[in-house]
């Protein structure tokens, strides 16, 4: 099964998930739980960030509740504790345009933030031909209320220091009369503005998600059978291994089977049987009982798990797989930017 954390950005979804899927990309992907429910790792695209995949309609990252970068969706990842075999990675903040273009003001507060976030999204705007004050006032609220969102339980905190990063990748991704962004570039922005809320939980705390661990790079491991699940290191377990240890990792071909002594067992491979309790392995998806492989570029999607790495979930109708969001006046991708 994967599971991807994405952390696609994508304009309206996109400001959202900057604000409260930040901390996604920090301890995204997630690696995978300790085998808690049987389930195999989910392979991320992206991290940070997220929940379950997200999807993209159009400006803004639509990452929904949880999965790093701005978009659409909330804060973090949805469900954020990762499966055996994962592997969690820390993003590289950076790139994006010049000093002194964007978000070297010193931004204090989330609002401030979340007005810089959509200052920078909503520079397609022009190229859409929509009403750029319409735009920021949407993508600001979104952006707020996932903000709200990402630190309510306490597990995570706003860090303004990593601001200007984010607003120079936004900056550059979205400036500059561009028509298109691709899903590596979303990616990436998800990534480096993931850094703008980090986690504040510490290794062996409960955790909801890897995005509430304070150390980059430690998961949210689930006990295998199920229990609390806390941050961890992960280490890697070879196939036939033990995998009861907090922080342990199955390879991706493989999940941690409860049974008897938790250990790392094969997984599915393409055309067999599948379900919650016997996961696919690798990129595999468990699509109606059977594993198969993600969708390509074309095909029909309904968040970003439904397709290939390097590609995104284009939810505007009809929703497809594609390799990057393009801008037109008229076009399906600037529609929403300002608002349903």
């Amino acid at each position: 099964m994967r599971r991807r954390l994405l952390l696609l950005v994508f304009v309206a979804p996109f400001v959202a998930a900057a604000c409260a899927g930040a901390a996604a990309s920090r301890n995204a992907p997630d690696a995978g739980d300790g085998g808690g429910d049987g389930a195999a790792q989910e392979s991320g695209k992206g991290e940070g960030g997220g929940g379950e995949g997200g999807s993209h309609d159009g400006g803004g990252i639509d990452d929904g509740p949880g999965d790093g970068g701005v978009v659409e969706g909330g804060p973090g990842d949805a469900d954020g504790t990762v499966e055996s075999g994962g592997e969690a990675s820390v993003a590289e903040a950076g790139g994006g345009v010049e000093a002194g273009e964007a978000g070297e003001a010193g931004v204090a507060t989330v609002s401030e933030y979340c007005a810089e976030l959509a200052n920078a999204v909503c520079a397609v705007s022009a190229v859409c031909q929509v009403d750029a004050g319409s735009c920021q006032a949407y993508q600001a609220s979104r952006c707020n209320t996932a903000a709200t969102e990402a630190v309510a339980s306490g597990a995570r905190q706003f860090a303004p220091a990593n601001v200007p990063a984010c607003i120079s990748a936004l900056a550059a991704a979205y400036g500059n009369g561009v028509t298109s962004v691709s899903a590596a570039t979303l990616t990436s922005d998800s990534a480096i503005c993931g850094q703008v809320f980090l986690g504040t939980v510490a290794a062996g705390a409960t955790c909801a998600s890897a995005l509430d661990c304070a150390t980059a790079g430690d998961v949210c491991w689930s006990p295998p059978g199920g229990g609390t699940s806390t941050c961890a290191a992960p280490t890697a377990v070879p196939l036939n291994g033990s995998c009861a240890t907090a922080g342990d990792q199955c390879p991706s071909s493989a999940y941690c089977s409860p049974q008897n002594a938790p250990t790392c067992v094969v997984a599915q491979t393409s055309g067999e049987t599948c379900s919650a309790t016997l996961p696919c392995g690798g990129s595999l998806l468990c699509a109606n009982g059977t594993c198969t492989a993600p969708g390509q570029q074309g095909a029909a999607c309904s968040s970003d798990a439904d397709c290939a790495a390097n590609l995104l979930c284009d939810t505007n109708p009809p929703a497809t797989c594609v390799a990057s969001l393009t801008f037109a006046h008229g076009s399906a991708d600037c529609s929403g930017i300002e608002g349903p």
